[in-house]
């Protein structure tokens, strides 16, 4: 379970600090690990006892993926259509039966 992080980055981690960090619970960063091969773009080593180590820098990491999938939400939401007033102030008085002003 190595990934292709540089060698600089510690693996310092447990399961459950990484838990704690992303306040989720381990078995949840588990069964990620299990079915994606990585919780959120995070790869721990695996050390020879079964143990799993996350990288140290996993909190900058975890933030730095909420922000891009926000950024790639907002850019594929369609844009709601807004009204102009006159178009609103139109539709209320016909519907309250008081006549338009022709203005």
């Amino acid at each position: 379970m190595s990934s292709n992080v540089p060698k600089e980055v510690e693996f310092t981690l447990s399961t459950e600090e990484l838990g704690a960090i992303a306040q989720v619970s381990p078995r949840s960063i588990h069964a990620s690990l299990v079915r994606v091969g990585a919780y959120f773009t995070l790869k721990p080593v695996k050390l020879p006892n079964g143990r799993l180590l996350w990288p140290s820098n996993s909190k900058e990491r975890l933030l730095a993926v909420a922000q891009e999938r926000v950024q790639q939400r907002k850019a594929s939401r369609p844009r709601p259509k807004v009204k102009s007033s006159t178009t609103t102030a139109a539709l209320t008085a016909s519907r309250s039966g008081i006549p338009r002003d022709p203005a």
